[in-house]
């Protein structure tokens, strides 16, 4: 069946509407949400009965934020004409509803309840005040009672059973006081973020009216499309691991917020990764010109810059030195993927508006076989780390984001789970792995110098790490560590024969890092000697410096 949509970002004439069209007041109902990373596209579907000729179709009361420039309409009828659309607003004196004016009552009420119970504890605390004084007096008179020999134990007793019953009942109305305070603080301060949330109480709402012309009576289905800003989703993930079995089940969760003019309720529900307010064209490339860097050269043009209007400037000379200190490998690009994924919600759900409150929703869950890898960096520390490496075979790619990681069924923090597409190789952090023990042996630094002509000196590093296996099964293990890396011909760096030779000398092609490799027996400890030595001209000082590579693939 064809279908018909217009697009309603046209400038239309009051004027030209006819006056003899038939009006129909239509009553429409959300049917559907696609929700982005920063706003959603709502649809609501009408049934209409259509008479024989020209008709205008009224739908009241639509949220005062929809736009004409991103409105919709769409029938399922091929024999009707769509003529004239327009949108306007139309004001409401009783925009604020019986649901606003209850939630006024109800925080005034707890407002007025609040302090009454502030009353009540001024009045206890004046009660003790007075309590206080009669004790300081009656106990002055008694004494001196007493120093005359003519004191009245009795009346004594009396007087102090007085005070305490007072006193107690008096503290006993200040701490009921005090936890009647903090509840009713607590359901004002509810009542507070309700008011505060509750959509729908604006002054104005929009109407759109439309022409339709049949050539019989038949029934139709309109549906009207616009676009909401305040909604929005975005993924999260768990990451729940099964060591023994070395599996991994990984769920994929959905996160909406909508703070609309509107509850969506009973609607299908569709989350997508598609940015419709992002660029549409590619960016323009402006050409690039080196040029020597001379002082003179650099002040005539900045002269002509501040001279010449932005739209005079044809040519922009950058130098050299303007790239001075930019790593053009610091920026991984083969990272950086764009695609668009629409993941529909099973069944029909409801999404509130109310409180601006997250809801959660379930996008996909699948289980992986995944190769476990304690990793350890002696250098930075004692821990280990358990590593789930798996390649990702499912058909929609993983749009990436926070994920909360859970080893044999226990919480163990948060990390962020990494973009992925179909076949991709994924590693994920796991947490400490605590049954694998580090032991950290430095065996001194030393330092000689060497040579008759040309001295040199000469710096020996030496430390010895000592793995052990504490589980009864075998585990894969990995340690990191490095060997730096000359910048001079005259600076060596050797590798002496006593060291163990690493199973990777510079990992994933970072220069000088070094890792090594093994799957240790339950029990089983492992000796790793790393050393190396330094000579340079015995006249130069030497100096460290570091690069990290960007994201490397653990």
């Amino acid at each position: 069946m064809r279908s018909l949509l217009i697009l309603t970002g046209l400038a239309t004439s009051f004027a030209a509407w006819p006056l003899q069209a038939a009006l129909l007041d239509v009553e429409s109902r959300i049917d559907a949400v696609v929700v982005y990373n920063n706003g959603a596209t709502v649809t609501r579907i009408a049934q209409v009965n259509l008479p024989t000729g020209t008709t205008d179709l009224r739908f009241s009361n639509l949220v005062s934020s929809v736009s004409q420039e991103r409105l919709q309409l769409e029938t399922n009828q091929p024999n009707i004409t769509l003529g004239q659309i327009r949108l306007q607003t139309v004001q409401q004196r009783d925009a604020y509803n019986a649901e606003f004016q209850r939630l006024q009552r109800d925080i005034e009420a707890k407002q007025l309840s609040i302090n009454t119970v502030a009353d009540a504890s001024t009045t206890a605390q004046l009660k003790l005040k007075f309590l206080e004084g009669i004790a300081q007096g009656y106990a002055k008179e008694s004494w001196f009672e007493g120093a005359r020999g003519s004191a009245d134990v009795t009346s004594w007793r009396q007087a102090l059973q007085v005070l305490e019953d007072g006193s107690t009942q008096a503290r006993a109305t200040l701490r009921n006081n005090q936890t009647k305070t903090s509840q009713l603080e607590k359901e004002l301060s509810k009542l507070g973020r309700e008011l505060a949330a509750l959509h729908g109480g604006t002054l104005s709402s929009k109407q759109l009216n439309v022409q339709v012309t049949s050539n019989k009576a038949q029934q139709i289905t309109l549906k009207l499309h616009y676009f909401q800003h305040q909604a929005s989703w975005s993924p999260q993930f768990e990451a729940r691991l099964s060591s023994e079995a070395s599996n991994l089940r990984l769920v994929q969760k959905a996160v909406v917020i909508q703070a609309t003019d509107e509850d969506w309720s009973n609607i299908a529900l569709t989350l997508s990764t598609s940015e419709p307010s992002g660029a549409l064209a590619s960016p323009q490339l402006p050409s690039v010109f080196l040029d020597y860097q001379r002082a003179q050269l650099r002040k005539e043009r900045a002269g002509l810059r501040a001279l010449a209007s932005p739209q005079a400037l044809e040519e922009i000379i950058v130098t050299g030195s303007r790239l001075d200190g930019i790593e053009q490998n610091d920026i991984d690009m083969s990272t950086v993927r764009n695609y668009s994924i629409s993941y529909d919600i099973p069944g029909r759900v409801n999404v509130t508006n109310r409180n601006h409150e997250p809801q959660l929703f379930e996008i996909t869950s699948n289980s992986f076989n995944v190769n476990l890898v304690t990793q350890v960096v002696p250098q930075f520390s004692r821990g280990a780390f358990l590593t789930a490496r798996f390649t990702y075979n499912q058909d929609t790619p993983l749009y990436g984001n926070d994920m909360r990681v859970y080893v044999d069924g226990t919480y163990v923090g948060e990390t962020t789970m990494p973009t992925a597409l179909p076949q991709d190789e994924i590693t994920l952090p796991m947490g400490q792995d605590r049954r694998i023990d580090v032991e950290i042996k430095p065996q001194g630094a030393q330092k000689d110098t060497a040579g008759i002509v040309g001295k040199r000196k000469e710096e020996l590093t030496s430390t010895v790490f000592v793995i052990t296996n504490r589980r009864a099964s075998a585990t894969a293990i990995e340690v990191f560590d490095r060997y730096p890396i000359a910048q001079h011909k005259d600076i060596r760096v050797e590798i002496p024969r006593d060291a163990t030779p690493p199973t990777d000398k510079n990992w994933q092609d970072q220069p000088g890092i070094v890792m090594w490799q093994r799957s240790l027996a339950g029990g089983e400890s492992w000796r790793i000697n790393h050393q190396y030595e330094v000579s340079y001209p015995a006249n130069k000082q030497i100096e460290e410096s570091y690069r990290l590579q960007l994201n490397p693939k653990r």
